[in-house]
């Protein structure tokens, strides 16, 4: 028997909530959202987490093996903004949120997968970045010191 679409997703609503308890149905569950077009699977969607995240990306790490990432991003005048932020950070958080909102039409709301994801991003810089040294406000580089006023600097 066909139903019309507007039955068939009430049909495949109904279904997901009727099977949502029973833990045996979950691959069942995960299935139906995907044909309706809902969400992606979580391990599908880790995986393409961590594919925007390394892909084509630079990665950073300094003495204290802290990691950093390089980003860009686009304002509303459409330039292009590189940031260096820290991987363990909520900055980091934040853009990964957003990205997954603008790619993939989801909010990302598991913590457990966004602490995953910032764990392998952060062992890939470790493994495939570049060390550098960072300075906080003030810095010696060759014959200058920098001293950053936060709206100026000074040599």
């Amino acid at each position: 028997m066909i139903f019309p679409k507007e039955f068939q997703d009430q049909i495949i609503d109904l279904v997901i909530k009727a099977t949502t308890n029973n833990p045996e149905n979950s691959k069942t569950n995960n299935n139906l959202k995907k044909q309706k077009g809902g969400t992606l699977k979580k391990q599908e969607l880790e995986e393409k987490l961590y594919a925007l995240a390394t892909e084509n990306r630079n990665f950073y790490f300094d003495r204290n093996n802290t990691t950093y990432i390089e980003i860009h991003d686009i304002k509303q005048k459409q330039e292009i903004n590189n940031y260096l932020i820290k991987i363990e950070s909520s900055d980091f958080t934040r853009w990964l949120t957003r990205e997954c909102k603008v790619n993939f039409k989801q909010f990302l709301k598991d913590k457990y997968l966004i602490d995953t994801i910032k764990i392998l991003v952060s062992e890939e810089a470790r493994l495939q970045g570049q060390q550098i040294e960072l300075h906080n406000r003030i810095a010696h580089v060759g014959d200058a010191i920098y001293i950053d006023l936060g709206t100026i600097w000074l040599c």
